[in-house]
């Protein structure tokens, strides 16, 4: 099967042959595409609610806590997004490797539908924990502007509040 995939057709000229491998990535990611979203990962997300309520009940301590807010002002944004980054990662790979869905394939036929899988998996579970991640933060965010006054916010990181520091604070 490979020689006539190889093979100079009229139908299937030798220039063309380089757009063969464009056209078999593109059909991995459709398929890739396919599988991530046969496993449903809004389904996942709601199951995460008792995490879901964890993660706020910490975020709740963060907003009333302003020794949080001076750490927040301290760091630059790119330090509080490789935090974020960094947690979504760990908590992607905690979930993978505690539940067993990264996949192990003994014969070398099936490896490449084992990647398949995993990356699927991979992909389902980052994108439940994305979304949850961006819940909290949106729920956070709102909490810390109506709960933290401008002038309290002011005081305790010593300098004018702005949009940016209730955003660090979230």
């Amino acid at each position: 099967m490979l020689r006539e995939l190889a093979t100079d057709t009229v139908e299937r000229p030798g220039r063309l042959r380089l757009l063969f491998v464009p056209a078999v990535l593109a059909g991995n990611i459709r398929l890739l595409a396919g599988m991530v979203r046969a496993n449903r990962p809004w389904r996942f997300t709601v199951r995460l609610y008792g995490a879901l309520v964890a993660a706020l009940a910490a975020g709740a301590f963060g907003v009333i806590a302003s020794d949080v807010w001076s750490l927040a002002a301290a760091m630059g944004w790119w330090r509080l997004a490789i935090l974020s980054l960094g947690s979504v990662a760990g908590t992607v790979i905690a979930i993978i490797s505690a539940h067993g869905l990264w996949e192990r394939a003994p014969d070398a036929r099936v490896r490449e539908q084992g990647i398949l899988f995993n990356f699927a998996s991979a992909a389902t579970v980052a994108i439940g924990i994305l979304s949850m991640y961006l819940a909290v933060f949106v729920i956070v965010l709102a909490g810390t502007g109506l709960v933290i006054a401008p002038a309290v916010m002011e005081r305790a990181i010593q300098e004018r509040a702005t949009l940016m520091d209730y955003i660090h604070v979230a």
